[in-house]
């Protein structure tokens, strides 16, 4: 259970370790606060590395969050086929 958080999902990624990917801007997305929980996706955060002992610096997105698609129904297919 404890190498669940060692995933490579969870993991920072950082921009020296990725340098062909391209980052976004943090301000490319609103606020989590201005938008509803539920239908945004988290997106991939760019981090750089601290250098002797200070914090890791957040400059962008890998991936910036982006709006769900909806929902597909495929309940309402069949409906339709039946008729």
């Amino acid at each position: 259970m404890g190498q669940y958080n060692r995933s490579t999902r969870h993991q920072k990624m950082y921009v020296n370790d990725n340098e062909n990917k391209n980052v976004y801007p943090k301000n490319c997305v609103p606020t989590e606060s201005k938008r509803p929980k539920g239908s945004w996706t988290k997106g991939v955060m760019a981090w750089e590395k601290g250098t002797a002992g200070s914090p890791d610096i957040w400059v962008g997105w890998f991936s910036p969050p982006r709006l769900r698609k909806g929902r597909q129904n495929h309940n309402d297919f069949r409906t339709q086929e039946e008729e």
